[in-house]
């Protein structure tokens, strides 16, 4: 997109403003929201970041130690590794407790290098909104409850709702926390309160249960109190389930809750909390479209969403699949937690959108590889996605 505006000022300066003498489209187009969940939730944080300042492009493979990387291929490629994530740091006096399997110290140090400002590398894109958001998706341990009571008040009963989430506006400067979204400015210092709390977002979003480390965050009872809800209405346009926005309040249950509290949190892709959606919905309302739905046609569209799909699967239907063998504890369990992650990647409507030509609200970025047709299209899938971190060289390939 750099690329793109730098032909657009091309062709203002040699045409103006007509554009039917432009030798290509007079397109404009702003990025104003990023999401994710797990490493999708790392990669929304770091590229948030990223995108304010001038990056270097990584254009060969295994590039000598010399050579400048960006800060996403320094995190995912060269920094992290199984070795580091099998060391004892996380054990105090090598004893307890023990948060997860593997040694999530180095995921620190990598957060707190890959989160932070350089201002000596600011830079300024046209195409990137001045206060952009992220939102990255975390599951609430604690969880927070919500009252089914009925109407009638006959009587009361709670839930713990687990699908979280936390919102971020990253500019150059000048933002400020709202009662929704925690302000990080690249002006900022690196230990001010938006840069750690994107730094423990981050690691959060990205804690897969039991390997690495839960992660807390201090929350604000505003950002339950003021959050906003999607309910689906009755009523339908034809061209999609319409929506009200609505607030649903708490039912804490006890008075004189804090203005901040801690909250234990995991991988945002254990809950179906559907960053695809934190997506959609923000740019519905950016964009002013009403009836809580985009415009898909392409000569109405005004906003959309491109879902990058890390691991969408090429697997066969298995016809040998043995029910038996299957439904045994052990393979319940490995089964379970894939189903879970891969069943919150897409739903069904969206699939079906992304897969018609007539839809320009959605679109898919997939990995291929065609110069390796026998290969898998990312090595790092392998072994549920923790393929990359057994070796370097996948992640290098990958990247």
């Amino acid at each position: 997109i750099d690329e793109w505006y730098e032909e657009r000022g091309n062709q203002r300066r040699l045409h103006g403003d007509d554009i039917q003498s432009w030798t290509i489209p007079a397109h404009e187009v702003i990025l104003d929201v990023m999401t994710g969940a797990s490493a999708g939730g790392m990669c929304a944080a770091i590229g948030s970041v990223a995108l304010r300042e001038e990056f270097d492009h990584v254009r060969q493979t295994n590039p000598p130690a010399g050579v400048p990387v960006n800060r996403l291929y320094q995190s995912w490629v060269r920094t992290i590794d199984i070795l580091k994530l099998l060391g004892t740091q996380d054990l105090p006096d090598n004893e307890g407790p023990v948060r997860s399997i593997l040694d999530s110290t180095p995921i620190d140090r990598i957060a707190e290098t890959a989160l932070q400002p350089d201002p000596a590398r600011l830079r300024r894109r046209p195409w990137v909104a001045p206060e952009m958001t992220a939102i990255l998706t975390l599951s609430n341990l604690r969880g927070i409850p919500y009252s089914v009571a009925q109407a009638s008040g006959s009587y009361e009963e709670r839930i713990a709702y687990h699908a979280d989430q936390i919102q971020f506006t990253v500019a150059e400067q000048g933002a400020a926390d709202t009662p929704t979204a925690v302000a990080v400015n690249y002006s900022d210092p690196p230990d001010s309160h938006g840069w750690k709390m994107l730094q423990g977002a981050a690691m959060a979003t990205g804690a897969f249960p039991v390997m690495l480390a839960s992660r807390t965050l201090v929350r604000r009872n505003g950002d339950y109190e003021n959050r906003q809800w999607h309910i689906a209405t009755a009523e339908s346009d034809g061209a999609g389930q319409c929506e009200s926005i609505t607030k649903i309040d708490p039912s804490w249950g006890v008075p004189d809750v804090p203005a901040t509290f801690g909250n234990v949190y995991a991988d945002g892709g254990v809950t179906n909390n559907n960053p695809f959606e934190c997506a959609r919905r923000f740019l519905t309302a950016a964009a002013g479209n009403e009836n809580g739905r985009n415009p898909r046609e392409p000569e109405n569209a005004n906003a959309a969403v491109i879902s990058i799909a890390p691991f969408p699967g090429d697997e066969p239907f298995d016809l040998n699949y043995d029910t038996s063998e299957q439904s045994e504890l052990i393979n319940v369990l490995k089964a379970l937690l894939g189903a879970l992650v891969s069943q919150s990647r897409f739903q069904g409507e969206e699939l079906k959108l992304t897969q018609d030509e007539n839809v320009s609200s959605q679109f898919a970025i997939a990995p291929s590889d065609d110069r390796s047709p026998t290969q898998p299209a990312l090595l790092c899938g392998v072994f549920s996605a923790f393929g990359g971190f057994i070796e370097e060289k996948f992640r290098d390939r990958d990247y």
